[in-house]
């Protein structure tokens, strides 16, 4: 054989011994949480669950997993016109100085089981 294939020598790695391994890429900073009511916005019902990672930056149109007086809630979030946005099923409006960003959905995990 003159010439060996190009893919010789290559081996895949692996992306995870489980699916937690490649669903969470860093643990000590990711928590998975279970929806306890409909968010229409994002098709996502309750049952569903997120993996959110905190600490990580908010992005145009991310998930985010946000807390007002108490009440912790998902929200898309959009930049516009140099300030952040959030929109709920319920409201949308100007991301406050009150609101505290808990963290930003990285995967969105469909609940396959009918009741």
């Amino acid at each position: 054989m003159p010439f060996p294939p190009p893919t010789h020598g290559h081996e895949e790695s692996s992306i995870g011994e489980t699916l937690m391994d490649h669903l969470v890429s860093k643990p000590s900073a990711t928590r998975i949480v279970a929806l306890d009511r409909d968010f229409d916005r994002l098709h996502l019902e309750k049952g569903d669950h997120l993996v959110i990672e905190q600490g990580r930056n908010p992005h145009d149109g991310c998930t985010a997993m946000m807390e007002l007086d108490g009440d912790i809630f998902c929200a898309q979030l959009y930049w516009q016109k140099g300030q952040w946005y959030a929109a709920t099923d319920d409201r949308r409006g100007i991301v406050t100085e009150d609101m505290l960003l808990l963290g930003v959905a990285t995967r969105a995990i469909k609940n396959q089981i009918i009741d």
